[in-house]
């Protein structure tokens, strides 16, 4: 832009400002090229004070925690993260217990959303389809990641691979979604006045439209629920039973509201140990809850967001029954565990 505005009236001064421009040009060039290649802050590194080097901070990934990393032959696991559903905590939950994660990028691969969409012919928004084994690799290539997360909706195919990932998914009541997600993007004034928004359209990921209306139920649906095909209002009860289907493919069901209760899914599943859970971000820090100053906007979406509110429902419950099963089967490996000790120390003993 700059290379554009300043075009000189004085024709001396034209072969300085292309030179100019041509430099300004190839650094643009040399930085994409860098944040391609070694995936910018995520390779970062990590396992010791100091400074690693470059090519030991891509290889090792994103792991400060000194817990043991996970064996590359298990299955990663693999969260879609609904925005503003917890996905930060999860992040910094799963690096404190030892996965090797993205962290400079909210442990999202790069290229794979929300802001990296990547633009079809039409003008829609989609992301690069990858078959199992693909996706896979890539976390492969980004770092040796053993924990990974998608901030998008899901993609056709996505949920299938359970022989390589154990897909987890955070679920938050969906107007409290709604109105923190409107209030970090800086939306909330804006939708308690009911102002028309001004200016370009944002990212479909994070516009105010679609974060209003039934966003869980358009992130299970797919890119139909983002690229204009199911503009506002169009959301109904069909597209919530798609949801819903979605929604028995996550072997990890938790909670936002009772993570520290459900985080035994976590436990069980995954080994973790760590169950601290930290505080996402400075925002969340802060006293009183945004829903607070805006009772009637929150009125206003639980009308419009009655089909996310029964996908939201049934994940409740199913969060519920994997809970249960999850502490019964960690109560069962402790009395396995007892007895072996036991039979151990008698032998020994004998």
């Amino acid at each position: 832009q700059l290379c554009h505005v300043m075009t000189p009236t004085r024709t001396v001064y034209i072969p300085a400002v292309v030179l100019l421009c041509s430099v300004i040009s190839l650094i643009a060039r040399y930085r994409a090229w860098i944040r391609l290649t070694w995936d910018d802050k995520s390779i970062q590194a990590l396992d010791r004070p100091g400074v690693a080097t470059l090519q030991g901070s891509r290889r090792k990934g994103n792991n400060t925690s000194g817990t043991p990393r996970r064996p590359r032959n298990r299955r990663i696991p693999y969260l879609l993260h609904v925005h503003k559903s917890g996905g930060t905590t999860m992040c910094k939950v799963a690096r404190q217990n030892g996965e090797v994660v993205n962290m400079g990028r909210n442990c999202n691969l790069m290229g794979d959303g929300p802001n990296t969409l990547y633009s079809t012919p039409e003008g829609k928004e989609t992301v690069l389809p990858l078959s199992c084994d693909e996706r896979r690799a890539r976390s492969d290539r980004h770092g040796n990641l053993t924990f990974i997360a998608v901030e998008r909706h899901i993609v056709e195919g996505e949920l299938d691979c359970p022989d390589h990932f154990v897909y987890i998914l955070v679920v938050r009541d969906p107007v409290e979604r709604a109105i923190s997600h409107l209030d970090v993007h800086g939306e909330l004034s804006r939708a308690i006045g009911h102002k028309q928004r001004q200016g370009p359209k944002a990212n479909p990921l994070t516009h105010p439209d679609f974060a209003t209306d039934n966003y869980l139920t358009r992130t299970l649906l797919g890119p139909q629920g983002f690229n204009g095909d199911q503009p506002p209002g169009t959301i109904v009860s069909q597209n919530g039973s798609t949801a819903i289907q979605a929604v028995d493919k996550f072997e990890i069901v938790l909670r936002l509201a009772s993570l520290d209760e459900d985080s035994v899914q976590l436990m069980d599943t995954l080994g973790w140990k760590n169950m601290d859970m930290p505080v996402a971000n400075k925002r969340a820090e802060r006293k009183g809850s945004p829903i607070n100053s805006a009772s009637l906007l929150a009125q206003e979406l639980r009308r419009k967001n009655a089909v996310d509110w029964a996908v939201y429902q049934y994940a409740c419950d199913r969060a519920q029954k994997l809970t249960a099963a999850a502490s019964e089967s960690l109560q069962r490996k402790a009395r396995q565990g007892k007895k072996s000790a036991a039979i151990v120390k008698k032998n020994h003993v004998g």
